[in-house]
């Protein structure tokens, strides 16, 4: 196997999605730059004859038929993927913030019987916070103080609540704190 020397390894932000990658060939990895995200894969390696008094070696040629794909992890990728470009089922709340008109997506929102029964279920915009600006207050007053009591007065949408969530892993106890049928 050939001998890489790649100068800089890391070639995308560890905030966003990963654009570019090394490509790997039938020698092993490149220094050369592919602009696109590489499919999770692992690669089986496949041990040489034992031979007497000597240590086995691993033999680690990257032909192609030893690289099997991660199904799950491609699958869990293509799934935030959507997720990421705004596939929110087109639900969106208009809200003002410094005189611009601007899209609220919310972060998750939960059908969930309440204690009315599953044919009348609660819509709960769920809202998990993180660092708290003008903007972020202005757009969660505007879904919780103004859109929820105008779509529940209207009464033709379902019943429909909004909970901030501050910490991600005390989301449930949050939930069953707001809402106690839960």
């Amino acid at each position: 196997m050939k001998q890489v020397i790649i100068e800089n390894p890391v070639l995308n932000s560890p905030f966003d999605v990963p654009q570019r990658h090394f490509k790997f060939d039938d020698e092993g990895i490149t220094n050369e730059v592919v602009e696109s995200r590489r499919n999770s894969a692992y690669f089986i390696p496949i041990a040489k004859p034992k031979m007497q008094g000597k240590q086995l070696r691993l033999d680690t040629g990257w032909t192609e038929e030893r690289i099997r794909p991660n199904d799950d992890i491609n699958r869990i990728r293509a799934k935030v993927d959507q997720w990421r470009q705004g596939n929110h089922v087109g639900f969106t709340i208009r809200y003002t913030f410094n005189g611009q008109e601007e899209n609220y997506r919310p972060d998750f929102i939960a059908r969930m019987n309440d204690g009315q029964g599953t044919q009348d279920p609660l819509n709960l915009i769920l809202e998990v916070t993180g660092a708290r600006d003008e903007k972020k207050a202005t757009k969660v007053s505007t879904a919780q103080d103004l859109w929820v009591e105008a779509v529940n007065n209207h009464g033709g949408f379902g019943r429909w609540a909004f909970l901030e969530i501050s910490d991600p892993w005390n989301a449930q106890d949050t939930i069953r704190k707001a809402i106690p049928a839960c």
